[in-house]
């Protein structure tokens, strides 16, 4: 029997419900021909969503901004529900009254908050999170049996309720949303993770499953009389513990290890659990949503951030067949006017599995606020820019979600009737024209990818600044003015991208699976361009070797544990870049006279960035975890990537359109990759077109603005 089946009897059996749902049947495209868009009964649609938030009768300004985004053809509608409130289910058909009566041609996708409140977490201390310390917080564990059963019960009350009432016409899905501003986030932000009771339960369950045998537990864990039933959560000053740099060692901190990718999995298996359960209640029909994977932002945070997320099992959410969105704000790391704008996690991952990422956007809103005394929503931070700014910004968020294939969720539901602007709503004709084109070429074809190892996270220690905090955090400030798109992948699936790739940089490939291996000689074999980081391969057969460096780069290099500042000299650009003044142990260097030095350390001249030909392409090791943008350029440009910008700056392609955000005023020059029999500048609009029968052009533009060109 098929598994649709299977499930369509056991709905049937538990809940009583034989009869057929009168929702509609939805799914979504991406990275495949007609994506990216969401699919309802049969019919496309744009990826384009307006949060409606709570959605409270009475809210004139909302129900405004509601008419004229319906009016835009913007009519997928998401509100939020938490299951933690009186009778959630009666609260979700009551908003959808209202909402369907504001938008009658609307589509409707429940945003269901998992928390089910501090009156709960009171009556059950061992089903919350628990810090090392035994200090107990009032969000449940995600380990928790209790906690899944009563929220499953309410979702799926939930669920029924609005699939079999008066609106189940229009109803399209759920999002799934936890922690603060719903974003999986573990609640404590640089602390050691959940060491609850009942999480420690479910880890030594995990371990019985991984290890599948006392004799191999014991082994990786190096105790001879250890057992499934008595293995212990490693203590923080265990897990902030390194044997070489800030490398740990499986022969003594593999517990470490363990339990941090045991709390990453246990997040994405959180998700695929309710994920499952909205699947079932609505027979497939529905769509699910989750946001989740937020790898390069949570580092900006706090030291210990990233490692006790609970946000690195990206990967593993991706296999998840029940989820078909993927939700993350627009990163609040340079959103501002004049910046390129950034994402925060490996989105080009997304449509390789079959998701569609969504992008949250508040940018319109927040820019025509007055500057807050302090600001608890995620965004761009507290910045005003006025109604021309407003729009440039949001336009720029807009390029960047199109590039990369993405829709779009247009948040700010304290907005203040910000959003029901005549100007903004005009520019998204555009736009949606432009989303629609982009369906023709479905896949994101980029010449540069940035990959991100997910697994080699938990091999450094949890304190593990700067290395990471450079690298997946700041160095997107090169990248996004690169001058040309960037993908951005999990190392997992690099025999998954697409063949226009011609430089990857491999931002923390520490270890190196044989298959992951193979495919990157394939890489260089066809000629392309290798950047690697800091200590790429250094483990070797599970062990730390500073040998694994030359062995998979082709570049000899060496440690020095000294305290010699961050500040690189670039001599072939004349750039220099200041890491910090403390120096790193250890600091790697390049001892490789064969090799082209790229950078050398200001303070001692050794070389620092160097390239060399490789297995059939060109290898470049930089033992800092950033370079300079223009060095950035120098490498893409000799390697055949092709930059839309004769100077750094944010560029984003979709179709026939270029999209730049300026970071300066003046003359700027542009080129397109092939001739072009007419290029016009769309917005702002000009009279005539800019070049004919060319691939360059230039355009005088002030700062800050978003310019848009037609190349046909």
């Amino acid at each position: 029997m098929k598994r649709s089946c299977i499930v369509a009897v056991v709905f049937v059996l538990f809940t009583g419900h034989g009869n057929a749902l009168d929702i509609p049947a939805c799914e979504v495209r991406a990275g495949v021909e007609g994506g990216p868009a969401i699919l309802i009964n049969g019919d496309t649609h744009s990826p384009i969503f307006f949060h409606a938030g709570k959605a409270s009768t009475g809210n004139e300004a909302l129900r405004r901004e509601l008419g004229s985004a319906a009016n835009a053809g913007v009519r997928l509608v998401s509100f939020d529900v938490s299951l933690g409130s009186n009778a959630p289910a009666e609260r979700a058909e009551a908003a959808l009254n209202w909402l369907r009566a504001a938008v009658p041609e609307g589509y409707f996708y429940v945003r269901v908050g998992l928390e089910l409140g501090e009156d709960w977490a009171r009556a059950h201390p061992d089903d919350c999170f628990a810090k090392a310390d035994g200090t107990v917080m009032h969000w449940a564990s995600p380990a928790s049996p209790e906690w899944r059963s009563e929220t499953s019960r309410r979702l799926r009350g939930l669920v029924r309720r609005v699939a079999e009432g008066p609106h189940s016409d229009r109803f399209i899905g759920v999002w799934l949303v936890r922690f603060r501003h719903g974003q999986w986030l573990h609640p404590e932000a640089g602390g050691f993770g959940d060491y609850s009771p009942t999480a420690l339960k479910a880890f030594r369950g995990w371990l019985r499953r991984e290890y599948a045998g006392k004799g191999r537990l014991r082994e990786a864990w190096g105790d001879p009389d250890l057992r499934f039933e008595s293995a212990q959560f490693p203590t923080p000053r265990e897990t902030d513990a390194a044997a070489w740099g800030p490398f740990r060692s499986p022969d003594t901190h593999q517990p470490s290890i363990d339990m941090q990718r045991f709390q990453h999995e246990l997040a994405a298996g959180t998700i695929e659990h309710f994920a499952a359960a909205v699947k079932e209640a609505t027979r497939g029909r529905s769509l699910v949503g989750a946001s989740y994977g937020h790898a390069m932002d949570v580092d900006g945070k706090s030291a210990r951030a990233l490692a006790h997320s609970g946000q690195i099992a990206l990967g593993k959410l991706l296999e998840c067949t029940e989820v078909d969105l993927i939700h993350a704000p627009h990163s609040s790391f340079e959103g501002g006017p004049g910046q390129p704008g950034h994402f925060p996690f490996p989105l080009d991952s997304l449509a390789l599995h079959g998701k569609l990422g969504i992008l949250g956007d508040d940018a319109f809103p927040r820019a025509l606020s007055p500057p807050a005394a302090h600001s608890t929503a995620p965004g761009p931070g507290d910045w005003t820019s006025g109604l021309e700014g407003a729009l440039a910004v949001t336009l720029r968020n807009f390029a960047n979600s199109f590039t990369h294939r993405c829709g779009m969720l247009l948040s700010g539901v304290s907005s203040n009737d910000r959003w029901d602007s005549r100007e903004f709503w005009q520019s998204t004709l555009l736009l949606r024209r432009i989303a629609a084109g982009i369906r023709q070429e479905p896949r994101f074809l980029p010449e540069a990818a940035f990959i991100i190892d997910e697994n080699s996270v938990g091999l450094l220690r949890s304190k593990t600044h700067p290395q990471l905090h450079h690298v997946l955090y700041l160095w997107r400030s090169e990248w996004a003015r690169l001058g040309a798109p960037v993908g951005y992948y999990l190392q997992r699936d690099l025999d998954e991208l697409p063949s226009s790739v011609k430089v990857l940089v491999m931002a923390n490939a520490y270890r190196i699976p044989p298959p992951e291996r193979r495919s990157l000689r394939s890489h260089l074999g066809r000629g392309g361009t290798i950047v690697w980081v800091f200590a790429p391969g250094i483990y070797v057969d599970g062990h730390v070797d500073s040998k694994g460096v030359a062995a998979v780069t082709g570049i000899n290099v060496e440690p020095r544990f000294d305290n010699v500042p961050m500040r690189i000299i670039c001599d072939r650009t004349g750039e220099s870049l200041d890491l910090g003044t403390h120096g790193w142990s250890p600091r790697f260097v390049v001892t490789d006279a064969q090799a082209e030095a790229l950078c050398t350390y200001e303070a001692t001249g050794e070389v620092s960035a160097a390239a060399t030909s490789f297995q059939g392409g060109v290898s470049v090791y930089t033992a800092t975890p950033r370079l300079p943008v223009e060095l950035l350029r120098w490498i893409c440009r000799n390697s055949g990537v092709h930059l839309y910008r004769d100077t750094p700056g944010m560029a984003a392609v979709a179709g026939d359109y270029l999209f730049v955000h300026t970071g300066r005023a003046g003359e700027h020059e542009f080129s397109w990759p092939r001739t072009c029999s007419s290029i016009r500048r769309v917005v702002p609009q000009s009279t005539f077109p800019l070049a004919r029968d060319s691939r360059t052009w230039s355009d005088l533009l002030p700062k800050s603005v978003t310019a848009v060109y037609e190349c046909e």
